[in-house]
């Protein structure tokens, strides 16, 4: 090891000697006493853009003792490296490599040991030897567990996601949500590699003689055209791994797409995804697998967000600047969610830079955005703050139309995070989102939503095998409705408040991964307030009772690797639910159907007291078999449990629709899907391939009543059906994961029905009988795809084509004479959802310029060039229908978006 560093000092010394090299003409001045060297390096690499070579603990308590005038900086090297027996050679211009003359010494210490056999160049493979424990402690033919933390060596975030592979043993795992990982295996000598998309590939030779920890920093790889990639994991993940029906987006993905406006969107983009559907263009929210938007729970960074679009659909609240990653479980899903029947769409924020200050951010047609984020103490503490607003009004000026003209439209949306490292093992952080749009309709009617959020999270690790994390949530969405009509002036409020408990446990061991936890939820609903807005208005005022209720949970999941192709994850969930006081409940007749008339008596409950009380086991399995190295089968099954839905008539969420938890009169909904799976890689797991079938049972499932009055009803029960739904289908993608062109394309067959069937023709829906759900869109094609031009220039385009979905047509109409020589005009309608709207299709495309991949250089910007339905498709929305005095109702398509929509965006990095 001595004799070939000394080889490679000699072949550098007898370089430098050939070609005499000298660094530029550079001065150094200032007070330097009490300094690290290593910190003065550093400064002089950023400013003077040159980089020293060196072994981190040669430097690492050497302080420096001197002060400088305008010194040359060849000077400042001897005057320093010469007092601590350190020398250098300047191997070209802009390179200098440190030498250490003093006596190779180690001790030996309980933190790993590292050995550097020789530094070879800056862009070789490191070749570090690392030695976990001490050699007497070796345990003879035991266990040993390696654990740590990966991160960024720019930011000193750390990565999710991130794979550690024991070549010896072919074996791995991932790191958490935090970055940390825990390996349990012999000990001995292994070669344990270290990757993530975008990174260096890290390989190490570990001697682990005892458990202990290891911590690392990836660096960003350079960039390759031939190394584009997709996605952050392992390469054959969706093979090997035991998750299916588990979708993981980065935030590279998601910003190469074609956006409207210009505006990266997180939820448009899961649109994109073969499981994932959306009623159309304008419409918040989206569908999963034939479910309805409220069977879908969003977390952002663990607090639950219920509305996830500005502007009513057109864009997602979610600033791209500050979102991490991006995960989307519709199947196989682990017993440590619950809560929702569909989805669980787990959405976590970044950190705030812990090596120096950065920022980035973007200006568009309509809105602007930018996010800032530097250490406070340099590799402890670090904040992040971020903030996006609107100025799209000037977009309705140009619509030639008065109504249009005096309308409005604005948003924005702000977050902060603070973190705080303790120690390796214990962090602190807490994270707040703030969220505001107003929507305004001529110049009367102003619709107004907002979102309040703050998370307070601490985890510790208890030793190599156990991680805890607990959770603190508060959170606000509030919505509201203002009408400055001269007679009718009112001001209609909503509310919904959310605080909860929670913490998660994980224990690592050699083929276990086991996750247990426990949480609890109170939810305070305000079903609706109505008041007059003015002195002079004719609205009587109405003030519904504020609900309380409360959530609770146990859980516990473990995956067991059996055998290198076989894995098992097993989980169950206990759910618990508690409608509480104060309230008044209404106990009806039953041997009639439920409305104002059949009341026959009311319950007072007091404060706290337990009014009705669900609960029920929620068991999840999942199971791989691997076929070889390239293929595998995957089976699962998940029970799933929702306590709060959505209550609304119409196909999209609008700001007056009324969330609602279940009580005496509402069953909680349940939800079963068994999925199987077929997994197959080909040209060394670049191209993946997958075939996924589904089938979904729901009980309990809401539906209204024909003529239902859902606004500010104080007996809304009596309007609502509960029934049943199934969901199925098939699900075929293919996708391209490297090289300069990448994507996917997927081909899916689904049909997602409902079935009410009550005591009574009045709780009936078309005579009883299955009929299709508002999501019902058999056949659906998505291609996206991106193409790495040169380093600078990409072309990005999506192609989107899905049937129409069902709707409710009227096919004959009569008069009614109310006596007063007036005559009302009534519809007769088909049976519910028997029709559907043309089908759907949109071709979208985008250019980007980047600039060049200068290392440097500290601003980096793009520009995007992107347009939106490129050849003008007048999609329909929904459909309505007019008639002429003497002629019969004539159908008319309400297209939302019916042109192209061409924007241009700057984005930028500092």
């Amino acid at each position: 090891m001595k004799r070939i560093y000394t080889i490679f000092i000699i072949i550098l010394i007898g370089l430098s000697n050939a070609f005499p090299q000298n660094i530029p003409e550079i001065h150094i001045s200032g007070d330097f006493q009490n300094k690290l060297l290593k910190d003065l390096l550093n400064e002089i690499e950023e400013e003077h853009h040159i980089l020293f070579f060196y072994k981190a603990e040669w430097l690492s308590d050497i302080k420096v003792t001197k002060s400088f005038q305008d010194t040359p900086l060849i000077r400042v090297l001897e005057d320093i490296l010469n007092e601590n027996e350190l020398s250098f050679i300047v191997f070209n211009p802009y390179s200098v490599f440190l030498i250490n003359e003093a006596p190779d010494i180690i001790e030996t210490t309980e933190e790993p040991l590292v050995i550097t056999p020789v530094p070879i160049t800056p862009e070789e493979p490191d070749n570090k030897l690392v030695i976990i424990g001490k050699a007497r402690d070796l345990a003879k033919g035991g266990n040993a567990t390696l654990s740590g933390h990966i991160r960024e060596a720019k930011t000193g975030l750390e990565i999710i996601g991130s794979t550690v592979y024991v070549e010896e043993l072919k074996k791995g795992t991932i790191s958490n949500k935090y970055g940390y990982y825990s390996l349990t295996m012999p000990a001995g000598d292994y070669h344990i590699a270290y990757s993530f998309m975008g990174f260096k590939k890290e390989t190490k030779q570990i001697v682990l003689n005892s458990s202990g920890a290891f911590n690392i920093e990836l660096s960003e790889a350079p960039f390759q055209m031939e190394e584009v990639t997709i996605r952050g994991e392992a390469a054959d993940v969706n093979v090997s791994g035991i998750q299916m029906s588990t979708i993981k987006l980065s935030m590279k993905v998601i910003e190469s797409m074609p956006a409207f406006l210009g505006e990266v969107d997180v939820i448009k983009s899961l649109t994109l995804l073969p499981s994932v559907s959306t009623v159309g263009e304008g419409a918040s929210g989206f569908n999963v697998r034939g479910g309805d938007i409220d069977q879908n729970l969003i977390l952002l960074d663990d607090a639950p967000i219920f509305n996830s679009s500005h502007a009513f659909g057109f864009f997602s609240i979610f600033n791209p600047d500050v979102v991490k990653n991006v995960t989307l479980y519709s199947g196989g899903i682990s017993a440590k969610y619950g809560g929702r029947l569909s989805s669980i769409l787990d959405i976590k924020l970044n950190e705030g830079n812990l090596k120096k200050f950065t920022g980035k951010g973007g200006i568009g047609i309509v809105s602007s955005r930018l996010a800032i984020e530097a250490p406070i103490v340099k590799d402890k503490c670090s904040f992040l703050i971020a903030g996006r607003t609107s100025y799209s009004d000037w977009i309705l000026q140009e619509v030639p139309d008065m109504y249009i003209q005096s309308s409005a439209v604005s948003f924005y949306d702000a977050t902060a995070k603070i973190n705080y490292a303790f120690n390796d093992k214990n962090k602190l952080s807490i994270s707040t989102y703030l969220s505001d749009d107003k929507l305004r309709f001529g110049r009367d009617t102003t619709y107004r939503w907002g979102t309040a959020n703050v998370v307070l999270n601490f985890n510790h690790v208890w030793g190599d095998k156990l991680f805890s994390d607990f959770a603190a949530v508060y959170s606000n969405y509030n919505y509201k409705v203002d009408n400055q009509a001269e007679v009718n002036s009112f001001e209609l409020k909503y509310g919904i408040e959310y605080k909860s408990l929670k913490t998660d446990f994980t224990y690592f061991s050699q083929n276990h991964q086991l996750d247990f936890g426990a949480s609890i939820i109170w939810y305070g609903l305000q079903p609706g307030t109505l008041i007059p807005a003015s002195e002079g208005s004719s609205i009587n005022p109405v003030d519904l009772k504020k609900e309380q209720s409360r959530e609770m949970a146990v859980y516990i999941n473990d995956e067991y690797k059996i055998s290198q192709g076989i894995t098992l994850m097993y989980g169950l969930r206990y759910s618990s639910f508690q409608n509480l006081g104060p309230a008044d409940v209404y106990t009806y007749q039953d041997d009639i159907p439920k409305n104002k008339w059949t009341i026959i008596d009311t319950l007072h409950f007091n404060t706290g007291e337990v009014i009705q009380s669900y609960g029920g086991f929620e068991p999840r399995v999942s199971i791989k078999l691997g076929l070889g190295p390239y293929s595998s089968l995957k089976l699962s099954y998940n029970r799933m449990r929702q306590y709060i839905s959505l209550i609304s008539n119409t196909a999209a969420i609008t700001p007056i629709d009324i969330w609602k938890t279940s009580n005496k009169h509402i069953r909680p909904q349940t939800g079963d899907q068994v999925i199987l799976g077929y997994f197959k890689n080909f040209a060394g797991n670049t191209i993946e391939t997958s075939i996924e079938a589904y089938y979904k049972r729901i009980d309990n499932l809401l539906e209204y009543k024909d003529g239902a009055n859902l606004l500010l009803n104080e007996i809304l029960e009596a309007d609502l059906l509960q029934g049943k739904g199934r969901a199925y289908g098939i699900e075929l993608q293919a996708k391209k994961r490297a090289g300069r062109l990448t994507g996917w394309a997927s081909y899916v067959y689904s049909r997602s029905e409902r079935l009410v069937n009550g005591e009574f023709p009045e709780e009936q829906i078309n005579f009883g009988k299955y009929y299709p759900s508002n999501y019902d869109k058999p056949h659906n094609v998505k291609i996206v795809g991106n193409y790495r031009i040169t380093q600078r220039w990409s072309f990005a385009a999506n192609f989107i084509y899905g049937t129409g979905r069902p709707f409710t047509a009227p096919y004959s109409k009569y008069n009614i004479n109310n006596g007063l020589f007036e005559y009302i005009t009534v519809g007769n309608f088909s049976q519910r959802n028997q029709y559907r709207i043309p089908d759907y299709h949109r071709l979208d495309i985008s250019v980007t310029l980047s600039q060049g991949h200068k290392k440097y250089r500290k601003w980096k910007g793009s520009w995007t060039f992107s347009i939106y339905n490129v050849y003008g498709r007048k999609n329909a929305y929904s459909v309505f229908f007019r008639n002429e005095y003497g002629t019969p109702p004539m159908p008319y398509k309400l297209a939302i978006l019916g042109v192209p929509f061409p924007s241009l965006t700057y984005n930028f990095t500092f």
